[in-house]
């Protein structure tokens, strides 16, 4: 196991942590891997967390993608998702005009 952190314990030897509260993002999204079974994979719902976590801390919001249920839509307000996206939400649609 290979650590990049200082014997301080921060994460300045690391250039992907370093630089990554100053990424433009404003949302940091859920891959469809995570939401999937969020309710039966306990993995998933640690991933969640950390997830939530991590955007928290750098000032982002959160945004669910594939959720196709209620039961998980409930699931990912508990667990502190801010936003979602799937069928259970809407369809997908035609953009009408992009902006440049």
């Amino acid at each position: 196991m290979c650590s990049t952190r200082t014997s301080a314990g921060s994460p300045e030897g690391d250039p992907a942590a370093a630089s990554a509260p100053r990424l433009p993002a404003r949302y940091l999204k859920i891959d469809i891997e995570f939401v999937r079974n969020p309710r039966h994979n306990e993995r998933d719902r640690h991933v969640i967390r950390a997830i939530v976590a991590l955007a928290t801390g750098f000032g982002q919001e959160t945004i669910a993608e594939g959720v196709e249920d209620e039961e998980t839509l409930v699931l990912l307000r508990e667990l502190g998702v801010d936003f979602a996206q799937g069928f259970h939400i809407g369809q997908p649609t035609r953009h009408v005009a992009v902006a440049r």
